[in-house]
C-alpha cells in the first residue's frame, strides 16, 4: 500500500470521499502529513520496521483508523478536544500495536553473552 492509497482509505473512512473519487490535493497532502508523523512516532517506539512509503497490507486500515480519528475535527468540523483525540487513538491503535507486537516476537533478537 502506498502513502497515496493510504491517505484515500483514511479520507473514506471519514466520509470525505467515496470509493470512486479521489482527494483534493490539500485533503490528501494533510491526511499524508498525519501519516508522517505517525510513522515517525512508531518509529521512534521501534515499531515501525517498513519503509515509510511502502505501508504493509496487513497494517493499513489500522493505520487509516488512528489517521481518521486524529483528523476527524478538521475534516468534520466537530469540536473535539485534545483528550478525546488522545482516547480515540489509543482505541484505534490497540489492534495495530498487537500486530506489530506479534511480528517483533517473532523476530530475532541480536545478544552479545559474557
Amino acid at each position: 500500500m502506498t502513502k497515496t492509497e493510504l491517505a484515500q482509505l483514511a479520507l473514506r473512512k471519514l466520509g470525505v470521499i467515496s470509493a470512486n473519487e479521489t482527494p483534493s490535493a490539500a485533503d490528501d497532502a494533510d491526511m499524508q502529513a498525519t501519516y508522517t508523523r505517525l510513522y515517525a512516532e512508531l518509529l521512534e517506539r521501534g515499531l515501525a520496521t517498513w519503509p515509510e512509503a511502502t505501508i504493509p497490507d496487513r497494517i493499513g486500515e489500522h493505520l487509516a483508523n488512528i489517521m481518521a480519528g486524529r483528523m476527524r475535527p478538521q475534516f468534520t468540523g466537530e469540536a473535539w478536544s485534545p483528550s478525546t483525540i488522545e482516547a480515540e487513538t489509543r482505541v484505534a491503535m490497540k489492534p495495530l500495536l498487537e500486530i506489530l507486537a506479534m511480528q517483533k516476537s517473532q523476530a530475532r533478537t541480536k545478544a552479545e553473552y559474557y
